[in-house]
């Protein structure tokens, strides 16, 4: 027999889950854009953008840029705020699935 704790712990486990795997995603999609092969390449004739070698950076790991002259930047510019977004909504989901867990613990000893 489910209980609405159990359904809360599962509830719990979801989220966590899906909180999970879209921040793995979009960090994912942000290494992605990052990596390219030839950044001259990629500035000027995809991105119609002069390239500045002395001024353009290639950052791997977050914060994500990959910039091709001071003014222009690959890296769209939503991916690295909802990469924080996500990563704090994975910590408070974990938080509120161990939350959830223990609380079911309790009321369980209870009966």
């Amino acid at each position: 027999m489910s209980t609405r704790h159990d359904r809360v712990v599962r509830w719990a486990w979801r989220w966590t889950l899906l909180s999970f795997l879209a921040f793995g995603g979009v960090y994912f999609l942000g290494w992605f854009v990052t990596w390219n092969w030839d950044t001259f390449e990629k500035c000027e004739i995809f991105r119609d953008q002069r390239y500045e070698p002395a001024i353009a950076e290639l950052s791997a790991n977050f914060p994500f840029k990959n910039t091709c002259n001071a003014d222009y930047d690959m890296v769209p510019a939503w991916l690295n705020p909802t990469i924080v977004v996500l990563g704090v909504a994975a910590v408070l989901s974990v938080a509120c699935l161990i939350g959830a867990s223990v609380h079911r613990k309790q009321v369980l000893a209870r009966l």
